[in-house]
C-alpha cells in the first residue's frame, strides 16, 4: 500500500520538513514477520506536483545496507524509465540463483566463523544497565561538521579509520561510565556469515 501525504497533512511548512517528519515517526514502528506487507511507503508531494519525497520503511532482515544501495539504483532506473527520461529497460546483472550460489560457496567458512565467534564471546559479560534491555533498539544520531572531520583524519592517517576512532571513543566513554574493562559491543557488518 501507498500513503500519500501532502505537507499541510503534517502541519509541516514543506516537503523536505514532512519527510524528516515521517522519517523519524517509521523509526519507532515495528515490523513484525508474521504481518505483512513487510514495508511501508509514504509518498508526500507539494500542492504544486512538482516536489516529490518517497519514504521507504523496511526491516533490516528484507533490506540491508548493501542491498539498499542496488535497491535505489534500481529503483532510480525504474522511475526514469516511467517518467520518460530512458526508454531502456534496467537489465539486473544478476540473478538471485547467482547469489544463492555465491553463499553455498561461502558456508563451509561461515560455519567456521560462527563457531569461532560463539566460543569467543561464549562468557562475554553483560553490559551493565540500570534498566533491563529488550528487544527493541534506538538510534542515536551525531554530525561531525567537515573541519572536525578533516581534523580527525589528518590526526590518525594511517592508523586508523574513522570507523575505528569513533568505535575507541564509544569503547572509552563506556569504560568511564560502568568501569568495565572487558566490553562487548555488536556492530553492523557486510554480508551475513
Amino acid at each position: 500500500s501507498l500513503d500519500r501525504l501532502a505537507p499541510a497533512d503534517l502541519h509541516c511548512p514543506c516537503v523536505a520538513t514532512a519527510a524528516a517528519a515521517i522519517v523519524e515517526a517509521e523509526a519507532n514502528v515495528p515490523f513484525s514477520p508474521q504481518t505483512l506487507p513487510l514495508h511501508r511507503v509514504t509518498l508526500v508531494g507539494d500542492d504544486t506536483g512538482t516536489t516529490w519525497a518517497i519514504i521507504l520503511a523496511v526491516p533490516h532482515c528484507i533490506l540491508d545496507g548493501m542491498a539498499c544501495g542496488i535497491y535505489l539504483q534500481e529503483l532510480t532506473q525504474v522511475y526514469a524509465l516511467a517518467t520518460g527520461d530512458t526508454t531502456e529497460e534496467p537489465l539486473p546483472t544478476l540473478q538471485y540463483t547467482d547469489f544463492a550460489a555465491f553463499h553455498a560457496e561461502r558456508q563451509p567458512q561461515s560455519a567456521r566463523l560462527v563457531a569461532f565467534w560463539r566460543q569467543q564471546l561464549h562468557n562475554a559479560p553483560p553490559l551493565p544497565l540500570s534498566v533491563p534491555s529488550g528487544s527493541i533498539g534506538g538510534r542515536v544520531q551525531c554530525h561531525m561538521d567537515e573541519a572536525d572531520t578533516a581534523a580527525m583524519e589528518q590526526q590518525w592517517e594511517g592508523l586508523a579509520t574513522p570507523y575505528t576512532m569513533v568505535l575507541s571513543a564509544f569503547f572509552t566513554l563506556l569504560h568511564r561510565f560502568w568501569g568495565c574493562v572487558d566490553l562487548t559491543v555488536g556492530t553492523p557488518v557486510t554480508w551475513r556469515a
